[in-house]
């Protein structure tokens, strides 16, 4: 539950949260309250559950109870619009000619701050020591195409999707130097879809609220390498490393569930999920299966089977790609169930690359296909499909008419246990737990900047992002004690936003803007991260999340833990099965050498919610 106020230093007298705000005369006050409450776009649905009907897991038999009819929700969420393409873009290319310079200082700006320490952490020494010596991006621009607006509505949230292609040949040049060589990136270039969404949409000015920024898969980027040649067998290190980190970095900042959320809601958005917002959770589970690969001109000691049979001249396997997350078959597979996946899916509009490779007895590796535009959407309309691939040049006469067969089933996620499909291979998953990790207090400023959360739910870890430091903003000169204590009694409270928040006004005497940025904005928490983790839990009955807090100072030691790990007990006897308050965490300073980090109570500020697969949506 909440933080006691004696741990916060207040002094204020205690009062029961049940009893009802004082009567104000004051009719400006009460219209700056309502404009702020109703004012906004409400978006919180609860539920409640006993918990003698969700202590188990009920597993069903997918086979027999599936219905085919259960994705049919994502095709029906979308209403297109009428398409854009060649003069009609003039207005949106001089828009963009107008920013060009503030973008390349922009771009500029995150190479060498974001860019530079993960490549130096890649490389082993003294590659290390690599940096950016210049980068400059030329006067080039990317150019857009072919523009499909969209309304569709995802979380609940109604907005507009832009759809558009992008293409970019850059013309300028960047320059890294590990002394004395230096080495040049040139020819940079980059094709990809590129998914403007205008949302939320608002029932009042400015009626557009933000924007959401963000890539259905992973771009194309190509570069050429000049110089190096000095750094010998070490320069193959340098550049597979390169365009390793670029991708990686381009997938977590960019592709789906990934984005870039810039909105203009005020700090007092009471009743707009912003994490939400900021990071849309999935819609459905797609349990998919690369049933096998039809075509290939195996040798006949293979007995006509199409896949995985390996000969002394071929085997194949198969590589998917669902947004950020990458799956692979086995070349060699002993039976059809290894070949099943559980992948989240967040939109239909989502890109499923699926590429097919073959593998001789030297292990290396060609790709024979691709399946081409191929999205989710393709899926729930046919989920078990022969796809057809697209073939390089010289393997189409060795192999025509090949394709890869798929078969797809779709699944809720949901508050309920009751409906659980019972597993097949890889794809075992009973349950995901969805992490919004927002922010952390409690450490001193200069260890704030590189920390990270381990998360570690049975044999599954997962090693969040590096925390940035966000000094406390005090324009108002508000104590930290008050705020914690505001913090407190908002968290603590069963009474409605509204009236809650005239008792916290009353009570402080700060303004209603004043409470609202401390309840969403939370300044105390000066390490921030604002991260989305998604774990996938194999058994909920023992599931049990441990989280430990890693410092840049001492990487890999976990500075600061929980004293006792979130069960899925915990979970699921919360509302709406959602555990949303500050979490302490304890510091071990036998782990860290007895070196103090902390100047107070170490806090965690993140949302954690247990949704099941299901078969049955609640």
């Amino acid at each position: 539950m909440g933080l006691s106020l004696a741990n916060h230093g207040c002094a204020c007298p205690s009062m029961s949260m049940s009893q009802n705000s004082p009567n104000r005369q004051n009719s400006d006050f009460d219209e700056k309250i309502e404009q702020i409450v109703e004012g906004q776009v409400t978006q919180q649905q609860s539920a409640t559950s006993s918990r003698s009907q969700l202590s188990r897991i009920n597993l069903r038999s997918a086979t027999m109870e599936y219905n085919n009819d259960m994705p049919l929700g994502l095709l029906e969420k979308a209403e297109e619009g009428p398409y854009a393409a060649g003069d009609d873009l003039k207005w949106l290319h001089w828009l963009l000619g107008q920013h060009w310079p503030y973008l390349k200082k922009s771009m500029e700006k995150v190479i060498k701050k974001e860019l530079e320490p993960i490549i130096q952490e890649a490389l082993p020494k003294p590659l290390n020591k690599i940096s950016f010596q210049d980068i400059d991006f030329g006067d080039v621009m990317p150019n857009f195409s072919d523009i499909h607006p969209v309304f569709d509505i995802q979380n609940d949230f109604k907005g507009v999707s832009l759809e558009m292609g992008v293409t970019w040949h850059c013309a300028g040049k960047i320059v890294m130097v590990l002394d004395p060589v230096r080495i040049g990136l040139e020819n940079i270039s980059l094709e990809g879809t590129v998914l403007l969404k205008l949302r939320p949409i608002l029932d009042r000015l400015p009626i557009i609220g933000g924007m959401q920024i963000t890539m259905l898969s992973p771009p194309q980027v190509q570069w050429n390498f000049t110089g190096g040649f000095a750094l010998g067998l070490q320069m193959d290190v340098v550049t597979r490393t390169l365009r390793k980190v670029v991708a990686d970095i381009l997938s977590d900042m960019l592709v789906v569930p990934n984005q870039i959320f810039v909105h203009w809601l005020e700090g007092h958005a009471i009743g707009i999920d912003m994490d939400i917002l900021e990071f849309p959770e999935p819609e459905i589970v797609m349990r998919l299966c690369v049933c096998g690969v039809e075509g290939l001109n195996l040798d006949s000691n293979a007995n006509g089977c199409g896949w995985g049979c390996w000969t002394d001249h071929l085997s194949s396997y198969v590589m998917l790609q669902l947004g950020a997350r990458n799956c692979q078959t086995p070349a060699i597979r002993s039976s059809e169930s290894e070949g099943w996946f559980d992948l989240l899916v967040y939109t239909g509009d989502q890109h499923v690359n699926v590429e097919v490779f073959s593998q001789d007895i030297t292990y290396q590796d060609v790709r024979l296909g691709t399946v081409e535009g191929l999205t989710v959407q393709n899926l729930v309309q046919q989920p078990e499909w022969k796809w057809p691939l697209s073939q390089r040049t010289d393997t189409e006469s060795a192999h025509k008419a090949m394709k890869v067969e798929l078969s797809a089933k779709f699944f809720h996620l949901s508050p309920t246990s009751e409906f659980v499909p019972t597993g097949k291979g890889n794809a075992d998953t009973q349950a995901f737990l969805f992490v919004h990790l927002r922010s952390c207090r409690g450490i001193k400023e200069d260890s704030c900047e590189g920390a990270r959360i381990r998360f570690k739910v049975g044999d599954e870890e997962v090693l969040g992002k590096s925390s940035s430091y966000h000094p406390m903003v005090d324009d108002t000169a508000i104590a930290t004690p008050t705020q914690k204590m505001v913090e407190h009694l908002w968290e603590t409270s069963d009474l409605p936003e509204k009236e809650m928040m005239k008792l916290i006004v009353e009570m402080t005497g700060l303004s209603p803007e004043e409470v609202s940025s401390i309840v969403y904005s939370r300044p105390t928490f000066t390490m921030r991260w604002g991260q989305f983790v998604a774990i996938g839990v194999k058994d909920v009955d023992r599931m049990s999340v441990q989280i430990s807090l890693e410092l840049r100072k001492i990487p890999g030691v976990g500075y600061a833990k929980l004293e006792e790990p979130i069960t899925a007990d915990r979970l699921m006897e919360a509302e709406d099965w959602v555990l949303d308050q500050p979490i302490a965490l304890k510091p071990d300073l036998m782990a860290s050498g007895n070196r103090i980090f902390h100047s107070d109570e170490i806090e965690l500020n993140a949302r954690f919610k247990l949704r099941c697969v299901s078969m049955h949506k609640r």
